[in-house]
């Protein structure tokens, strides 16, 4: 039986995910952010105050994915609870482009880290899922098939 998206569960069971595909998902160079996480209009059967925060943080020995806030992080990304849903469970990078363009995706903080360390910049996204040959039906799965296995782990899990 399925987890509820985003609740405490559901968030353990996608954690053990992650630990048991650790030593086979490749090792990619990222700059180091600090960077936390808002996921706004959360059910509330899932978090009484509608949001559920969380981190990553590239900044020791690779990316170091948990629940709630840091100190002082460098960015914060708030997205909603739907978009959230597509990126993580359908798994539709094109969802991000329409949530940026459409504020369902906010960057907060330290911007100009991010443009210069990552090179990041929103405006380019059509372009980047574009080259990577990404469509409006294209799911990770069409991209990498270690995502698509992963993917359906986090599909089956979820309610």
């Amino acid at each position: 039986m399925g987890h509820q998206f985003l609740s405490t569960e559901w968030i353990t069971s996608v954690m053990a995910v992650r630990d048991e595909y650790a030593t086979r998902i490749p090792e990619v160079e990222v700059p180091s952010l600090r960077v936390n996480l808002q996921v706004t209009g959360v059910p509330e059967d899932v978090a009484a105050d509608g949001v559920v925060l969380a981190h990553a943080d590239t900044g020791g020995a690779g990316l170091v994915l948990n629940v709630g806030p840091l100190a002082d992080p460098d960015l914060t990304v708030t997205l909603d609870y739907q978009t959230a849903y597509d990126l993580l469970v359908t798994q539709k990078p094109n969802a991000a482009l329409g949530a940026f363009l459409t504020g369902r995706i906010r960057l907060t903080g330290d911007l100009e880290r991010l443009v210069a360390t990552t090179g990041f910049d929103p405006a380019a996204i059509p372009q980047l899922l574009s080259g990577l040959g990404v469509t409006g039906s294209s799911t990770l799965a069409d991209i990498d098939p270690l995502a698509a296995e992963i993917g359906g782990r986090i599909r089956a899990l979820t309610a």
